[in-house]
């Protein structure tokens, strides 16, 4: 009944668009360069990742591609080590960057000179070009049918715990990514007491609860980083890696010589209930505009949008049949007939709090809603089953090994990949961060704003723009190899060139030139897509309709924000002398 499954999912192949539309980002956001062909690299990058972990063609049968290296069997047969194969694939990742990126290159070597709208349409065009070449040429990729039969990294490991050491090695390798990526978080935020006294009631609460969450040490090293940051204004990684690295060597050593399976909700199911805190903590904080009554009327506009779909959902029971389409129908009409007259007369009913703002917290309701409350509801009356239900998505890091809490924990493979594709976007985010706030970026958005000042103060546009091409590019290539890994089988159409626009729409919603808006959309986009997705699962009929629906919402939206809020929304950030601002 739980839906933690789907949370992981969905949040797995969001954090890989994510990165995807970081290396757009790179290239457009700060360069000002019009790639419509930006799905090409992403294409390169996932094929070349999968032709080179993927076992000879001549041993799968009705398959014929090239490559077929099978590295990571070939690095665990030459080393003994079943972690050697996981080596291979990252063997593999990063040879699929480097080639999506020297893609850029000789993309951009010929191309980068054209005007904007020149260069779009001359990207868009390779960008079909590699898509075709890989549908129709057999001997490259199989051609129009599905490549498959590749391996995934070490998923014969899960779920973990085992008996293995090599599952002690690889739970302590995703302790630490989670671990160290919480108390980079923490470290950032002014929860945390700098030795001084609390300013409120409510701080001195969440100090106590997060430490309590992050089991002492993790809190210890989030706070110890704050200083450090405070001290000489730069990236504590020393403290971060080190709480990191103690939870991890933590479990590894639980599961290694005791196989304690309860280390899995140890140390990942208090690490659960603090992400839960700590995004509520920062919604709570972002919408701090936003008074109680009108947190009270977004809570009943997300009701109205559930509740209309409530008999979409009686079909299953059968009392309604196919005329439950009528009634999901009229209640959708007066649900978008009743919206439409709250926002146009926002000014009788808001106290103030401007529109956007307001359908950011009936956003966040809706999560609330769908996620918390629907799961348990959906197993009553069976109240242990509608209990295990919450609990379950409530830890949603730790899995059941059957079909309740009292089966056993473990942890499976699917939450593996999402640590993974974390791990990757952290480093990629880190990776774009670091090069758009050195004197690189800001040449960039120079180039953006005019080149020919730019040129007046000696840089060269031509060589920039190319280095951008190829660094965006790269990052695509990754993301494309994750992809790989995610889906497990690859077919041209996991590829469109309406993806690269999809990528445009996640950029602008965030923010242009804003890397954590870009996340930020990504997120905001996969979430639309399961709402989409669950309207129509609710539906008796007309399941198709929904899908077309969205696609025009999505062209909707994007021209509301370009028209209502070019500027996304958290907005470019501006870097000014002794920091940055938003």
């Amino acid at each position: 009944m739980a839906s933690a499954g789907l949370l992981v999912s969905v949040a797995t192949i969001a954090a890989i668009w994510a990165l995807f539309a970081l290396g757009l980002n790179i290239k457009f956001g700060y360069t000002g360069l019009l790639d419509f062909g930006h799905v090409a690299f992403f294409l390169v990058g996932a094929y070349t990742t999968a032709l080179l972990v993927a076992p000879p063609a001549e041993t799968q049968q009705f398959q014929a591609y090239l490559l077929g290296l099978a590295l990571p069997d070939r690095l665990a047969a030459l080393t003994g080590l079943q972690l050697a194969g996981g080596v291979g694939w990252f063997i593999a990742l990063a040879v699929g960057t480097a080639v999506a990126g020297l893609l850029g290159l000789l993309v951009a070597l010929p191309a980068i000179r054209l005007r904007e709208d020149y260069l779009a349409i001359a990207l868009l065009g390779i960008s079909v070009i590699v898509k075709r070449t890989v549908q129709t040429e057999t001997w490259l990729a199989n051609g129009p049918d599905a490549l498959r039969g590749y391996p995934r990294p070490l998923q014969g490991v899960f779920p973990l715990p085992g008996y293995a050491v090599a599952d002690a090695a690889v739970f302590g390798l995703v302790v630490f990514a989670f671990w160290s990526i919480a108390i980079a978080l923490l470290s950032r935020e002014p929860l945390l007491d700098d030795g001084i006294r609390s300013e409120t009631r409510w701080s001195t609460v969440s100090n106590a609860v997060f430490a309590i969450l992050t089991l002492g040490f993790g809190y210890a090293s989030a706070l110890f980083a704050r200083r450090r940051r405070q001290d000489n204004g730069g990236t504590p990684l020393l403290a971060i890696v080190a709480g990191g690295a103690l939870a991890a060597a933590l479990g590894s050593g639980l599961v290694a010589f005791a196989y304690f399976s309860p280390a899995v909700l140890l140390l990942l199911g208090p690490l659960s209930v603090f992400v839960w805190g700590y995004a509520g903590v920062i919604t709570c904080r972002h919408f701090t505009q936003v008074t109680a009554r009108e947190w009270a009327i977004a809570l009943a506009l997300a009701s109205g949008l559930l509740i209309a779909f409530l008999p979409g959902r009686l079909v299953d029971d059968g009392p309604l049949g196919t005329d439950g389409l009528v009634p999901v129908l009229v209640l959708l009409g007066v649900y978008v007939a009743g919206s439409a007259y709250l926002l146009r007369n926002w000014s009788r009913f808001g106290d103030g709090t401007n529109r956007l703002s307001f359908l950011g917290v009936a956003g966040v309701w809706v999560f609330v809603i769908r996620y918390f409350l629907l799961d348990s509801l959906d197993a009553l009356p069976d109240i242990e089953q509608a209990g295990g239900a919450l609990l379950e998505n409530v830890l949603f890091l730790v899995s059941y090994r059957g079909a309740s809490i009292s089966d056993g924990l473990a942890f499976d493979y699917s939450r593996f990949l999402f640590a993974l594709v974390l791990g990757f976007l952290t480093m990629g985010y880190l990776l774009a961060e670091l090069s758009v706030t050195s004197p690189f970026g800001r040449v960039l958005k120079a180039i953006r704003e005019d080149e020919n000042v730019a040129m007046a103060l000696g840089k060269n546009p031509f060589a920039y723009k190319v280095q951008s091409m190829v660094l965006g590019s790269a990052i695509a290539g990754l993301a494309g190899g994750l992809v790989a890994i995610y889906y497990g089988t690859l077919t041209f159409r996991n590829f469109d060139p309406l993806f690269t626009f999809f990528m445009f729409l996640i950029v602008v919603i965030g923010g242009t030139a804003n890397n954590r808006g870009v996340i930020l959309g990504a997120a905001l986009y996969w979430g639309f897509v399961q709402l989409s997705n669950d309207a129509a699962a609710a539906l008796p009929t007309g399941s198709a309709a929904v899908f077309s629906v969205r696609v025009a919402l999505l062209g909707a939206v994007f021209i509301a924000i370009l028209y209502y809020r070019p500027e996304g929304i958290w907005g470019e950030r501006s870097i000014v002398q002794g920091g940055t601002e938003e």
